[in-house]
């Protein structure tokens, strides 16, 4: 049985910031991401249904390219609280951004139970879910 991870929990998994699996050197090395970690990346849970096949998720990026073209929501340590056993916290060091317009499905058997990194806090994940509504509408 596959788990069923909350809204508002955050994850890091083999995708890049577009979603996509085993994502090539050379696609990171294009779109300016670190490839020494790719295609490692942070991402929050935003869907309301995560037991379907994929979840609805926005990817964090502290990449000073990602930064100057995507813009985002600044995500601090004092937004995230943790809320599992598994002692993992999302702890941000440096200016860390949710890509509100980079909004992807991931495969929910990549979230393992016990692998997550803490919840945003409610205050600032409906702050992300004004901007991607923002974005949305734009387009």
């Amino acid at each position: 049985m596959v788990y069923i991870p909350p809204k508002k929990s955050i994850w890091s998994c083999n995708m890049d910031t577009e979603g996509r699996k085993n994502s090539c050197k050379f696609r990171c090395h294009n779109s300016h991401q670190d490839i020494s970690k790719s295609p490692k990346h942070w991402f929050i849970i935003i869907s309301d249904k995560n037991d379907q096949d994929f979840i609805t998720a926005l990817p964090f990026t502290s990449t000073p390219s990602q930064e100057i073209r995507n813009g985002g929501v600044t995500i601090n340590s004092d937004d995230v609280t943790s809320f599992s056993k598994s002692q993992n916290q999302f702890n941000p060091n440096r200016l860390t951004l949710a890509l509100c317009n980079k909004v992807c499905r991931i495969p929910r058997e990549e979230l393992q139970k016990d692998k997550d990194y803490g919840m945003l806090k409610k205050e600032k994940y409906n702050e992300l879910v004004w901007e991607v509504k923002a974005i949305i509408r734009e387009v």
